[in-house]
């Protein structure tokens, strides 16, 4: 009888467990990978095996990704009209990551900014007109376009003068009636309003402003000038974003009020698919990526993520960015490599984000992560920088950066300087690497730059407004190529030696190669070239120079300028002093 009762007490108890066990939730035993192709998937697919991948980046976007997961998208295939933002995080050992499939392919996915153009018809001449909320066009560009393609070529923005004209396609303002307005003589007789002008301000930075309203040869602006000593007479400018620029073939503009795009075109009516127009999926100016890495204002920074080996292309913002805001915390060891971006209109990479409600012993404040690693990268033709960032212990090595900010592929935004923002708010733009600072034990710190090549860089080559900077076996050509009074390295600090937050940086073994210095629109008086190899500037602090090459600058090869440190075994060779 007493072995019966304890039989029926151990059936019991197997049955209350079992059935406690089966009230538990399920966990993943494994790390699951999924597979994403917009050739052959279908979002009704699990997507765990190649077979049956997924489709679209909005699917992506909404798993439930856990520690240790990939996501690869199928090498070869095009993704548009979404942004990949990735809101998870992993762990140490157990990074989630996002790449390619099969491994080692040399046609990466593409996540796309850009969509075909459709619809085309004849306007006047060689000009053809569009309508972007129409036809097969019709949902996909809901706040318009901001850069324009043909096949493989990036289109110019219609602009006057030509760039081709004198003065590297600056006109020169002869005169300023009052502190928001611009008269020029040789200005063309038509309704200039909506256009946007490019204001040479002073070597180092040039205007944005929206032209209200013209009378004759006086085109009054949306916000105040701000030329060096206050007067813009003698200083050159250009205009585009308007119709009247139109007379060189690939030029474009784009009516936001009509929803139509215009083209010159020396090849007659463009077919369907031919034309792709950038699509402004946000109507603000935040920070976004074609990768956007985590959720802007509603999340906290991400952690132990990879992005590798991936085609980001045409964005209307960055390429790889992380939000504006992010809540408690900021994103930490994560991975950027052997990506290529192309054809963006601001940063190739931007690591720049205000933390609020912070939590982790810090003050509120701009910071740019750390643990981060960003090598290997390809990036291409950006309009605002190559990299921007506000990191801190990190690693900046081995990336490939050239033509950032060239006035040729400039829209209406320019380098990336608001519309009412002041000279001090331009100076930066254009840089291939810039190390921005906030609070200094948070931001732009203890980093390494090493061994990239950067090629055609608008202004300053790498820039450094932080401490504990090392800038290593670098090799940069054609710096300052858009502005002057720059260096291929430059070093920036304020206030006064004491207080300054540039210091102890080191810059060892670099190549530098013709740095240029342009002064194209510059007033009569500021027109010499003015490029600095190295440029240790304005109360940088304990600054160590020691084995670098630099040749062809047109300014000084070295210089320290209010500022304090060593300069041991470098070489210099044709510079203009």
């Amino acid at each position: 009888m007493m072995t019966q009762r304890l039989r029926f007490f151990e059936i019991l108890c197997l049955c209350v467990t079992s059935l406690f066990l089966g009230c538990l939730p399920a966990f993943k035993a494994n790390a699951a990978t999924y597979y994403v192709s917009s050739s052959t998937g279908n979002d009704n697919n699990i997507g765990t095996s190649q077979a049956s991948p997924l489709k679209t980046i909005p699917k992506v976007n909404a798993l439930n990704l856990q520690a240790g997961d990939n996501v690869l998208f199928k090498c070869g295939d095009t993704w548009r009209g979404s942004m990949l933002t990735i809101a998870k995080s992993g762990t140490s050992g157990k990074p989630i990551s996002f790449s390619s499939y099969p491994a080692n392919c040399t046609n990466k996915p593409i996540i796309s900014g850009s969509q075909p153009i459709s619809g085309w018809k004849i306007y006047s001449g060689k000009i053809y007109v569009a309508n972007l909320t129409t036809g097969t066009n019709a949902g996909k560009f809901n706040h318009g376009i901001n850069q324009l393609f043909k096949w493989s070529t990036r289109l110019p923005l219609g602009r006057w003068p030509n760039i081709n004209a004198g003065d590297g396609g600056y006109s020169t303002i002869d005169g300023m009636p009052s502190s928001s307005q611009i008269s020029d003589n040789e200005l063309p007789g038509v309704n200039w309003s909506g256009a946007v002008a490019h204001i040479r301000g002073m070597r180092w930075y040039i205007l944005n402003r929206q032209v209200t309203a013209n009378w004759g040869k006086t085109l009054s602006l949306g916000a105040t000038n701000d030329c060096w000593s206050g007067n813009c007479k003698g200083w050159g400018y250009f205009l585009n974003n308007h119709l009247a620029t139109l007379d060189t073939d690939g030029e474009w503009y784009y009516d936001k009020a009509t929803s139509q795009i215009y083209l010159y075109s020396n090849s007659g009516l463009p077919t369907d698919g031919q034309v792709e127009g950038s699509v402004v999926f946000k109507n603000d100016n935040r920070s976004w990526g074609g990768i956007t890495l985590g959720v802007d204002s509603s999340g906290q920074g991400i952690s132990y993520v990879t992005i590798a080996n991936l085609n980001v292309q045409r964005w209307f913002r960055s390429g790889i960015a992380t939000p504006t805001n992010f809540a408690n915390y900021e994103p930490h060891n994560l991975t950027i490599q052997n990506n290529n971006i192309s054809d963006v209109d601001t940063m190739g990479i931007n690591l720049e984000s205000w933390v609020y409600s912070a939590k982790d012993g810090r003050p509120d404040g701009w910071r740019g992560g750390y643990g981060l690693t960003v090598s290997g990268n390809t990036i291409t033709r950006a309009n605002s920088m190559g990299i921007n960032l506000r990191s801190r212990n990190s690693n900046f090595t081995a990336n490939i950066i050239q033509d950032i900010g060239l006035i040729q592929n400039l829209g209406a935004a320019g380098m990336g300087c608001a519309l009412n923002a002041n000279g001090g708010s331009c100076t930066e733009d254009g840089a291939g690497i810039r190390v921005k600072v906030d609070r200094l034990a948070d931001s732009a710190n203890t980093n390494l730059i090493k061994d990239n090549q950067l090629t055609r860089i608008a202004h300053n080559g790498i820039d450094i407004l932080g401490h504990s900077n090392t800038i290593q076996n670098n090799v940069i050509r054609q710096a300052c190529i858009a502005k002057g009074d720059c260096g291929a390295i430059r070093t920036f600090g304020r206030d006064n030696l004491a207080s300054t937050p540039v210091y102890n940086v080191t810059i060892n073994n670099n190549t530098i190669v013709d740095t240029l210095g342009n002064t194209d629109g510059c007033r009569s008086d500021f027109d010499p070239l003015f490029g600095f190899g190295i440029y240790i500037d304005n109360f940088s602090r304990n600054v160590t120079v020691t084995g670098n090459k630099v040749t062809n600058s047109t300014a000084n090869g070295i210089l320290f300028q209010n500022s304090t440190g060593s300069m041991t075994g470098n070489t210099l060779y044709n510079n203009g002093k």
